[in-house]
């Protein structure tokens, strides 16, 4: 079967409209952990709504570079902490990524008439 049937936009209120809104909010497992592979950059953090784990990634990533310039060992520290986040990141990336879709859910089939 084809996904057409999601670019159709019937701008009604009904039951389809609200699937279709849904299917775009969604976010995706195969996204999602193809971005854990950028997790110096904090990709999967924000594209779970976690901006402050996204910034939180960002900014130990540039204080590890600039520790390159100071202590390489410390460097090294900062770097092996950010991966070991990662790693726990990664094993609870799939939880995460099922609470976040049903708060979507919710969100999304309790909304208000507009």
């Amino acid at each position: 079967m084809s996904d057409t049937w999601k670019n159709l936009d019937l701008s009604g209120g009904g039951l389809q409209q609200t699937n279709l809104r849904l299917a775009a909010a969604l976010r995706r497992r195969r996204t999602a952990y193809l971005l854990w592979l950028a997790f110096p950059l904090g990709a999967h953090r924000a594209y779970l709504h976690d901006r402050v784990g996204a910034w939180a990634y960002r900014m130990a990533s540039a204080a590890a570079l600039g520790l390159l310039w100071v202590d390489a060992r410390a460097a090294a520290a900062v770097a092996l902490l950010i991966v070991a986040v990662a790693l726990v990141d990664l094993v609870r990336l799939d939880s995460r990524l099922t609470r976040l879709n049903k708060t979507i859910r919710i969100q999304v089939y309790l909304r208000r008439p507009e």
